[in-house]
Order: C-alpha cells, then structure tokens, then sequence
C-alpha cells in the first residue's frame, strides 16, 4: 500500500509548478573556501572527502557548489535494487581513516574547522521533538550516510543524510527535516528532505524528489532544489515546524560557525628542485587546517617564484648573480626582488663579484661586526680596499639600509674612483647636492649606464635599494669590466 501511493504522490508530483529558487543572479558569496564542518566520525567523514574529490568545485559559486554535490547524489545513488555493489569499504582504508581522523581533529582544534557536534550543542536551546532531535542527530545522519556511500542505494533519508555529509564538508550546515510528502488528494506519505543555510539564510531541498525525476525523464529538473519560497514548499510538504522555524530564526548565528576559513599559509617549501628539463614545484601549507596548493617553476627558467617574468628590468641581473655565486635568494625558490638590500648585504655581494679575495687587513675598529657573521670578511676587504669607511669611526651598521647614494658610491669606489666625463649642471637629477660624497659616484654611475634614476629629474640618494636594483647595479658595473 505504502509503494502504491509513493508512485501516486511522485507522478502527481510532477504537476506542480516550479517553486521559487534562488536565481542564477542571486547575491551568494564567492569564496574560495568555507570551514569544513566534520560529522565526528571518521569513517564517514572519510567517505566524503572521497566522494568530494570526484566533484569539481574549486572556483564555483556556493550555489553552484550545491548544485554540483546534488547533481553527483542523483546521478550516483539509486532508489531502488540490491544492495550488492560495494562502492566504499570502511575496513579496506582503515590506515587511510586513522590518518584522517589526526587531520580532522587537528583542524577542529585549530578553529580551521568545525565539528558537527558544536552546532548540535548549540541547538539544546531549541524546543524540539525528541523525534526531529534524532532525526538530525550526528549518529543517525553518520550511520544513513556511511549506508549510502557504501552501497549507493537507499530511501529518502539516506539521500538527506548523504547530501548533509557531503555539504557540511564543503562548509555549508545541511540539516534533515522529517515529516510527510502531500499527495494531490490530501493523502500523506513519510518523508525526509534538506534545509541548507547560505549566507545567512536557510533553503529548501528534496534530493530524493528530483532524483525520481531524473530517472523517469532523464534530465535536471531541479524543482526541490534552493527553494526559499515556504508557501510553495508547504504545498507538498506537511511537518512540524518547530525545530525549522528555530533555524531559520537563528540562521545568523549558527552562520557564525561556519564563516569561511581565512587561510594563513606557510613560506612554502620546494618539493621538486627545477632543472633544465624538469619543472620545479612550490608547495604552500596552510598552518591551520594542513590544506595546500603548489606553484610551477618552469623547466630552464628562473629558479625563483617570485623572478619569473623574463621582461622585468632585473630578470637577468637575477640570474647572472645566481649563476655567478653572488647572492642564492633568501630561500632556495625565493630571490624577493623588491625587499630592501642591507649594507652588509651590499658588500658581500661586491665582494663574491670580485672573487672573495682574502681581506688585506685582519681587524678593523668596527664592533658591530662579528667573525661568525657571513658579511665580516666582506667587510674587511671593503674597508682594506677604500671602498667604506663605515658609518662612523666604530660602527658599519651592517644591518642598515644601504641608500641608492651609498651603493653607487661602494661601486664607484671599487672601481677605482674613475673620473667622470659630466657634472652635476650636465645631469638632469635635481635631488643631488653638490659636495656630497656619493656626487662624483653617481655622476660616473649615470655615464655609464649603471642606473637612470628613479625618474627622469630625481637620482632618490637616500631611498634604499631593492636587492633586485642591487644585482642589477652590480650587474651592470660587471659589464663595463
């Protein structure tokens, strides 16, 4: 009796108008990422993250995420059948279970996630049936879930359950609402379906109703799909709207939960060293729920992620300087070009380009510098050769920045002091002051092609140098050599 008029209720279904969803238009947030909700059982939430890495959905919109998970239910579950294919074996990835398990907890723990058990916490405070507390209760929607996934077959609470689990993973709280399907003649037939909550609010879903669709006319109707229209909704569907009339009025709350995730990723680490004939890979790590993604460096390129377009001025100053020995990056994928350069900085890498010749002079009067300290026989050997006298009779202030003024000066001066074949009336920079002691340096630097300024009227002395314009200086000093 109860088959016959189930087949009743699901024709005449089909004489119902199209209720109001959400349009193609609506202002559903973008983002890249929500924070998971976990259902607290490991096997099941295992089960989903397999099922989800079969679905597209990076780059989607949240209805279109929805969308795409009720899709994957209805076109990979059934109905009706034998139970006999096994779609997902819980003792045959126990090892893979037991490493997510340490995953999900860490996750939880850091706030990069949530567990379903939290929001069940939070809704004690509703006065809800014992019967729509079960209902919705973790361990009924863990073991429907884990019965669907396993086997794909199942009735309209495996399909609620499913596309719950499924949805809470991608971020989105997915409850289960019991109560009755209304045949057109007012007769009454148990069912289960979904409320999904975005952007604040909550939505009607009938996953089982448009699955029957699907498979008699073998096509998405989506007719249960995003409903936010109750009247329409409560046409066919009779229940007691106590506990749904308390989410839809706390939405905005339980929304907090579920916020999406702001990553906060590593400094990244080179799990594939590029080669002439092998593309490099970056891998970043967020420190809060482990999630990552990688950056190409292509084969024979540069060895930097962030040195990769082949038109910017330093590019090959870049590369030479690497090749050379003269500086290898602040990591081994890393060269950060527009970071500031540090009078120590600086001489060292003077000092590589003239080959590390051993320091004619064995101490100095500095105490800032140390022999434990990478920059210390560079230093000496600018000092031993008139290329620094320091900042002042004690100090080199290794760790300073070192001005566009001073490093044209550094080069100038271990270039010989070469004169100049213009003055400072023949140069068109207007911030240079005539006297200085970078004035004949930056006047050699200009003749010769070392740098152009920052503008056409302004040299900038005093503005620090970027370790891109720092090997490009050096870059160019090497080639009047």
């Amino acid at each position: 009796m109860f088959k016959r008029l189930l087949s009743l209720l699901l024709v005449l279904a089909l004489m119902l108008p199209v209720l109001s969803v959400i349009p193609a238009n609506a202002a559903v947030t973008n983002v890249a990422d929500h924070k998971p909700i976990y259902i607290g059982d490991a096997a099941v939430d295992y089960g989903a993250e397999l099922i989800l890495s079969e679905i597209p959905t990076d780059g989607l919109s949240d209805m279109e995420k929805i969308r795409a998970v009720y899709d994957w239910v209805i076109r990979n579950c059934k109905r009706e059948g034998t139970a006999s294919t096994v779609y997902y074996s819980t003792s045959a990835c126990s090892a893979q279970i037991s490493a997510y398990a340490a995953k999900m907890d860490a996750a939880v723990s850091s706030g990069a996630a949530t567990c379903r058990t939290e929001l069940a916490t939070e809704l004690c405070t509703a006065s809800v049936s014992a019967s729509d507390a079960r209902l919705d209760s973790n361990w009924m929607l863990a073991y429907m879930a884990e019965y669907m996934m396993t086997y794909r077959i199942g009735d309209c609470l495996h399909y609620s359950a499913l596309l719950a689990v499924l949805l809470n993973h991608l971020g989105f709280d997915c409850r289960i609402i019991g109560g009755d399907y209304i045949n057109s003649d007012g007769s009454l037939a148990m069912h289960k379906w979904n409320c999904v909550l975005v952007d604040g609010d909550y939505y009607w879903l009938d996953v089982r109703m448009d699955h029957y669709l699907y498979t008699t006319y073998g096509k998405m109707y989506y007719r249960y799909f995003m409903i936010s229209d109750l009247s329409n909704w409560e046409a066919r569907h009779s229940w007691d709207h106590t506990y749904s009339d308390w989410l839809f009025a706390n939405s905005s709350s339980i929304q907090s939960y579920v916020s999406p995730h702001e990553h906060s990723w590593d400094s990244g680490t080179l799990t594939t060293p590029m080669t002439d004939t092998r593309d490099g890979v970056v891998t970043y790590t967020c420190t809060g729920c482990g999630e990552s993604y990688t950056v190409t460096l292509p084969a024979g390129g540069s060895p930097y992620i962030d040195v990769q377009n082949s038109s910017a001025f330093y590019y090959e100053p870049v590369l030479w300087a690497t090749e050379k020995g003269i500086t290898n990056g602040v990591s081994n994928f890393a060269f950060a070009p527009t970071a500031g350069c540090t009078r120590g900085q600086m001489v060292t890498f003077l000092w590589r380009l003239a080959g590390e010749p051993e320091p004619a002079i064995s101490s100095c009067a500095f105490t800032d510098i140390r022999q434990d300290q990478y920059y210390y026989k560079a230093v000496l050997w600018a000092v031993g050769n008139g290329i620094t006298d320091g900042v002042s009779p004690t100090s080199f202030a290794p760790t300073d920045p070192v001005t566009r003024g001073q490093a044209v000066t550094f080069l100038w001066r271990a270039a010989g002091k070469p004169s100049s074949g213009i003055s400072l009336a023949d140069c068109s920079f207007r911030d240079l002051t005539a006297g200085r002691y970078y004035e004949q340096a930056v006047l050699w630097a200009v003749e010769n092609g070392i740098t152009n300024g920052t503008t056409a009227t302004t040299f900038s002395p005093e503005v620090q140098v970027s370790r891109a314009q720092a090997v490009t200086f050096l870059y160019r000093y090497a080639a009047l050599a």
